[in-house]
Formats: structure tokens, C-alpha cells, sequence
């Protein structure tokens, strides 16, 4: 019976934070959330978690705009610290997450997107979002004071006060989490 619910989570769950300069002032509790949320997803007997970043530190690398804060598969050593700067390349880091899910053995694969802001490019991010969804991975989105969260990811909640990332993200999660073999 035990093995039956383990095999039914089956699920990798991908959490990608916005780092852009809209997130400055909330860059350090949004840190701490993600790798809040990440702890307990990641003692749950069936769930994979990683958390990347967005945009990725262009001194390090000129071409990447995802920067993996936890891969899959990997223990969490440290918390999660990021310095945000730039803009928001949206649609450019769920291409690489969506890429990089599409290999994880997990029969579901869930997309949590935290952001502070506007993409660069909103119309190309929702097709994004809607290609991640034809390919069967479920699109969640915390919007943190960017309401227009609402208008990219149907599944979505924004919230206005800084405490409330790391609650908002169990919520949105809860639901798909606790649903049998989909």
C-alpha cells in the first residue's frame, strides 16, 4: 500500500525564480522560500525538486540565462542566495526547463514560475507556457506585486506582502500534489 502512493507522487517539480532587478528588494526572502519549499518537496518519498535561477550571472557566462540552484536528484547543501539584476527573460528560461524536464524519468512534471514582473517578451512567454502545457507538464505561477502573473499562468496567485511566497507556493502546489495518478 505504501509503495502504491509513492509510485502515484512520481512527480518532478522544477522552481524557477525570477532574479531580474524587479526583484531587488524581495530578492532575499524569495531566496529563502524557494529553498524552503524545496526542503519539503524533497522529503517527499516520489518527488524530485530543483530551483533555478533567471537571469543567469553574465559574468559567468554570457549565453546562459538559467542558473541551477538545485539539480535534481541533489541533496541541498546551502541556502539559496542570488543577487538580483537584469531583465526578465522568461520565455528563454522556461525553453531550458521545459528541455531539461523532458528527460526526467517522473511521469508528471510540475513548473513553478516566481516572478516580480513583466517578462521581456509576454506574448512569446505564453506560447511558452502554453507548449509546456501540450507536452503534459502542469504550469503553476506565484506573482510577487505582479498581478499580471494572472493573464500568463491560469494556475496562479500574486501576492502583495513578502511573506507570503513560501505559503502561496504550497498552496498552488497542494492541490496537484495530493491528486491520484493523473
Amino acid at each position: 500500500m505504501k509503495n502504491e502512493s509513492v509510485t502515484g507522487i512520481d512527480t518532478a517539480v522544477h522552481i524557477l525564480l525570477d532574479i531580474s532587478g524587479s526583484m531587488t528588494s524581495r530578492i532575499e526572502l524569495a531566496c529563502a522560500a524557494c529553498c524552503s519549499v524545496a526542503l519539503a518537496l524533497a522529503a517527499i518519498p516520489g518527488i524530485s525538486v530543483g530551483v533555478s535561477a533567471f537571469p543567469a550571472d553574465h559574468k559567468e557566462d554570457v549565453a546562459a540565462t538559467v542558473y541551477p540552484l538545485l539539480q535534481h536528484g541533489k541533496r541541498i547543501t546551502n541556502s539559496f542566495a542570488a543577487e538580483a539584476h537584469g531583465s526578465t527573460p522568461m520565455t528563454e528560461a522556461l525553453w531550458w526547463v521545459l528541455g531539461m524536464l523532458s528527460t526526467r524519468p517522473e511521469h508528471r512534471k510540475i513548473i513553478l514560475v516566481v516572478t516580480g514582473g513583466y517578462p521581456d517578451d509576454p506574448e512569446t512567454a505564453k506560447e511558452t507556457i502554453a507548449a509546456a502545457q501540450q507536452m503534459g507538464m502542469e504550469v503553476l505561477g506565484i506573482g510577487i506585486d505582479a498581478p499580471v502573473i494572472s493573464s500568463m499562468i491560469p494556475i496562479s496567485e500574486n501576492i502583495t506582502d513578502i511573506r507570503e511566497p513560501a505559503p502561496a507556493m504550497f498552496r498552488l502546489l497542494q492541490q496537484p500534489l495530493l491528486e491520484k495518478g493523473r
